[in-house]
């Protein structure tokens, strides 16, 4: 069953209590499983450990970070940037996949302008009211549709956009040359698609916690599979894109070593889907990564605190 918001002419549905439109037969019930991050073409991408419900999770941890998720400038001017990058033009489409708050589906209704659409799809309920809010009191609005559903699985009629977004979120696909084949699917001859990818060396906190679990047995991937401009460019081709553009942009902070060794129980507490398998395991596993993460924080430590390095890959493709 597709998604209405194509059908309808992006009308927007309101259901009784929440106005965005629910996709849920599209919210995937994962269960545990081991899949491959890859497929199409031969590509060889690293595989992980599923864990049950994993989306689950995802939803729950934006729904707990929706209250906060605004505040600072970083999602703002990440968004900002990657659509900056696309020089929309007034009258397209636009599907804005992660949609979240809603950052990125407003800027591109700027660039879309009154004659063009948005359909934002996002899998937290939380998110999505946040957006909704945004909408009952935006000039934009009328041009924004809210689908709540997992950006895996949403369907749409063929050839229904001109662009797809996905603002700081690719890291969750779970299979990421057949996601890209299938939002491919949804592009219009020469449409485009544009999201943020991580390199492997980014986020102190996630790239320790890669290693210590890694010397207990336990495998964790975050931005591995994306981790590099050559890695990024095979996923797109064997998924059928072409005119890849990718511009790296450096950047960083000082984190206090004090602040980066507590992450380690922030993100035990928040158990989203970055802790995947470690929250599950025997508390004397859980300890031993723990102190070799802390042990790894410690070897970064200068005067300065711990250098945690945020670059981007603005990463850009055309559907052939």
């Amino acid at each position: 069953m597709e998604a209405s918001s194509l059908a309808l002419g992006f009308h927007r549905q309101i259901p009784s209590k929440r106005r965005f439109t629910t996709d849920r037969s599209r919210i995937a019930r994962r269960k545990t499983a081991y899949i491959c991050r890859g497929g199409a073409g031969g590509l060889e991408v690293p595989s992980f450990k599923l864990e049950r419900n994993y989306k689950g999770k995802i939803a729950r941890y934006y729904d707990k970070a929706s209250e906060k998720y605004d505040v600072g400038p970083w999602h703002h001017e990440i968004a900002k940037k990657l659509i900056d990058g696309c020089e929309l033009k007034g009258g397209e489409k636009v599907l804005d996949l992660c949609t979240g708050t809603g950052i990125s589906a407003l800027l591109a209704a700027d660039g879309v302008g009154e004659n063009g659409r948005v359909v934002g799809v996002d899998i937290s309920p939380l998110m999505l009211e946040k957006l909704e809010e945004k909408l009952t009191h935006d000039k934009r609005g009328g041009r924004v549709e809210a689908i709540l559903g997992d950006a895996e699985t949403i369907d749409f009629p063929p050839q229904s956009f001109d662009w797809i977004l996905c603002s700081s979120a690719f890291i969750w696909m779970t299979d990421l040359v057949t996601v890209l084949a299938r939002w491919r699917e949804f592009l219009v001859p020469g449409g485009g698609l544009a999201f943020h990818a991580f390199p492997e060396e980014a986020f102190v906190t996630g790239v320790e916690l890669i290693d210590a679990a890694a010397k207990n047995g336990v495998e964790l991937t975050f931005s591995q599979p994306t981790g590099t401009e050559s890695l990024v460019e095979d996923l797109l081709t064997h998924s059928g894109y072409s005119g890849v553009e990718i511009h790296r942009e450096s950047a960083g902070n000082w984190m206090a070593v004090e602040k980066a060794e507590a992450a380690f129980e922030g993100m035990m507490d928040v158990q989203g889907p970055m802790m995947g398998p470690i929250e599950d395991l025997p508390k004397d596993i859980i300890d031993s990564i723990r102190t070799d993460y802390i042990e790894g924080i410690r070897s970064r430590a200068t005067e300065d605190g711990v250098w945690n390095d945020m670059s981007i890959l603005y990463t850009y493709a055309k559907k052939n």
